[in-house]
């Protein structure tokens, strides 16, 4: 089968640590050029896997001329190298956050729609064990209506790059907020209909936010509650779920969700008390109800690989598996958050 031949745009992180060698590991994909300011990173590139190496971006896509271009430079950057690529015949494949604006990322998805190129962005929490292993869960509907999710992401860490710096579209609401919104809307897969965002700098070195809460309401009424804290010196749980019959909460010791829930049958059909004294003084606790517990292991289930999706979807046409429309609300989120943070207190 053909073989997609790949350039990559920024050695950092993401780019030298994830997408390069999950790129060199792949059968159908071809490492053919690497871009990047640093002298020094791309001899490491040339050194480690003789391929080809520009400073200059737009020279790599115009005499390369590559069938993918992956994008992982820093997200202010991520219009101008997409529009690039565009220009070079390539389609393309971005690192999150989308864009450093929803003005930015509609562009994107212009100048895609004009050059009739492909562009997708990397979400890679909605392929990972842990997030299929909860969808696989919340599909079985054992929970009853999911009234509630708490997803929170705690550490204690001054950052002090690039991450850090509101010039470069860094801080946490776009970081781990894109990861964490996307989870979300992924196991929902419900429109919102408000949101509300609270922010911080507290150990920051830079000028952006490293304490974010985001309350979002669903159109089944459900309340999503996103908790992203760098300054937290305890952790707090992952995951908490809760439905009308039951509740999953993340075991990080165990590596492994915890279920306990109720059958439709368990809940007891009560009359409801008109007077103000209490039957037999009950309190009517939980502790007498016949419930199920389940103790699921995420190794249990496994990462999607991402360059397969990539295949699938640049060479062989098939359907994206994060649509870019998804990527434009994801956008239009954060960037409402991000408004709402900002605006004075009433």
């Amino acid at each position: 089968m053909k073989k997609l031949r790949c350039c990559v745009i920024g050695l950092g992180r993401i780019g030298y640590l994830f997408h390069i060698p999950a790129i060199v590991a792949h059968p159908q994909f071809e490492l053919v050029g690497v871009s990047d300011r640093s002298s020094d990173r791309l001899e490491e590139a040339n050194e480690a896997h003789g391929v080809a190496t520009f400073h200059s971006t737009e020279e790599m896509l115009q005499t390369l001329k590559p069938d993918l271009t992956i994008i992982a430079s820093p997200t202010h950057l991520h219009l101008e190298h997409t529009r690039l690529a565009f220009q070079a015949g390539s389609d393309v494949f971005c690192e999150k956050p989308m864009a450093a604006s929803l003005d930015e990322a509609d562009q994107m998805i212009d100048a895609m729609q004009h050059y009739d190129k492909k562009l997708m962005v990397f979400q890679p929490r909605r392929l990972s064990a842990e997030v299929i292993a909860l969808k696989t869960i919340l599909g079985q509907n054992v929970l009853g209506e999911i009234y509630l999710i708490e997803r929170a992401r705690t550490d204690f860490v001054q950052r002090n790059d690039w991450q850090s710096q509101k010039k470069f579209a860094g801080g946490m609401l776009l970081n781990y907020g894109s990861h964490a919104i996307d989870e979300l809307m992924f196991l929902t897969q419900s429109k919102l209909t408000k949101q509300y965002c609270g922010m911080r700098k507290i150990l920051s070195v830079g000028d952006a936010e490293d304490v974010v809460k985001i309350i979002l309401h669903t159109e089944t009424d459900a309340i999503l509650d996103i908790g992203i804290n760098m300054a937290s010196a305890i952790k707090q749980n992952k995951w908490t779920i809760l439905g009308t019959r039951g509740s999953i909460t993340y075991d990080e010791a165990g590596k492994q969700f915890h279920l306990r829930y109720l059958e439709a049958t368990d809940l007891p059909k009560l009359k409801l008390q008109t007077d103000l004294a209490a039957d037999n003084r009950s309190y009517n606790t939980m502790e007498t109800l016949p419930w199920h517990d389940e103790y699921i292991p995420v190794p249990n289930y496994s990462d999607i690989n991402a360059y397969d999706c990539c295949y699938e979807y640049y060479a062989l046409n098939q359907p994206p598996f994060l649509p870019i429309h998804e990527s434009r609300e994801l956008m239009r989120i954060l960037f409402d958050c991000e408004r709402i943070a900002s605006e004075p207190a009433k």
